[in-house]
């Protein structure tokens, strides 16, 4: 079983992406649809989806 830690954090306003060179290369801004189905695990495109599912509810 994999085991997913997943975080969240609302800005006030978009700031600039700065990455750790010798941790990722790009990035790419996408849906939660768009996410979930570029997620190389199920657990990850779940949490996705239930992450997506919560903001939703909490913007209401």
């Amino acid at each position: 079983m994999n085991t997913e830690y997943v975080f969240s954090l609302c800005l006030p306003k978009r700031y600039p992406i700065q990455l750790a060179a010798d941790e990722h290369l790009s990035y790419l801004w996408l849906d939660a649809n768009q996410a979930s189905a570029k997620a190389w695990s199920d657990s990850n495109a779940q949490e996705i989806r239930t992450l997506a599912s919560k903001l939703a509810h909490n913007s209401r």
